[in-house]
């Protein structure tokens, strides 16, 4: 061979390698393809998937066992009920002073400048039968104000006190045919009103403790007025001083607080 040769064959074998062993015009060698060509897609032989990755475990099943964290049923109170389907009690715009305000709601009352223990009834008197109710408080003035009964006798130009009306009022008294020292009512407070109309006998309740628990076990019993007895709001407003103003809660969903058990919640039909 000469030298010519030789180095020709030299450069050839270099060439050969950079190009991947594969010179221009030459048979690709064979690894299951055609060389330089395009390919379609793979059949469903060729196609190489990823590996299935292992399952995954389950995860366990809550247990039963409370936690320490976790809230309990009985913690919770139910702040709402069923729609209401019965005809429930409103304040009246007719059975009232002429100085009470009646909002359109018919729930919420105030009173004029210049007022002093002007009442208005509610719209639904019971003879039998127990209900309980609710006031929140939304003004207060330094003049007499509260929340009760009265039947229909009752002067709409007087507060609690008498034969014809019994209420949990602003002197931190009940104020029924008989007395009884109560808490001071305030702004924001919730006044609970339970009553068995069948043995007229009723029991007051503010921001949920009941009057008379204080002194003893037994919540006091007041006396209700004779005859069919109403809802009443007495309500004052000195000229100076802001008025009064109480939001009554009569349907069973308004309540704040369940009723005492046996007792129907609402004042309804």
């Amino acid at each position: 061979m000469s030298t010519s040769s030789a180095v020709t064959g030299l450069v050839l074998a270099v060439v050969v390698a950079a190009c991947g062993g594969k010179i221009q015009g030459e048979a690709a060698p064979d690894r299951g393809e055609t060389a330089d060509l395009p390919r379609g897609p793979q059949s469903s032989t060729d196609r190489t998937y990823p590996p299935t990755p292992e399952r995954a475990e389950s995860p366990p099943a809550p247990s039963s066992k409370p936690s320490e964290l976790a809230p309990t049923c009985s913690s919770l109170r139910l702040r709402t009920a069923p729609p209401v389907t019965r005809t429930c009690a409103e304040w009246s715009v007719t059975d009232k002073h002429p100085d009470i305000t009646v909002y359109s709601d018919r729930r919420i009352v105030t009173t004029l400048a210049g007022s002093v223990e002007r009442s208005v009834r509610a719209t639904l008197g019971k003879k039998t039968g127990t209900a309980y109710f609710e006031a929140w408080v939304l003004a207060l003035s330094n003049a007499p104000s509260g929340i009760g009964f009265a039947n229909a006798a009752h002067p709409l130009t007087s507060g609690f006190g008498s034969a014809t009306a019994c209420g949990f009022t602003s002197n931190e008294e009940v104020r029924c045919p008989g007395e009884a020292v109560a808490p001071p009512l305030r702004v924001g407070a919730v006044l609970s009103v339970a009553a068995d109309v069948s043995t007229h006998r009723a029991w007051f309740a503010l921001d949920g403790q009941w009057v008379g628990c204080e002194r003893g076990s037994t919540p006091t019993a007041f006396a209700l007025p004779p005859g069919e007895v109403f809802p009443l709001a007495t309500l004052s407003q000195p000229y100076t001083i802001t008025g009064d103003s109480y939001r009554a809660a009569f349907a069973p969903n308004e309540l704040a607080f369940d009723p005492p058990r046996g007792f129907e919640a609402g004042w309804c039909e």
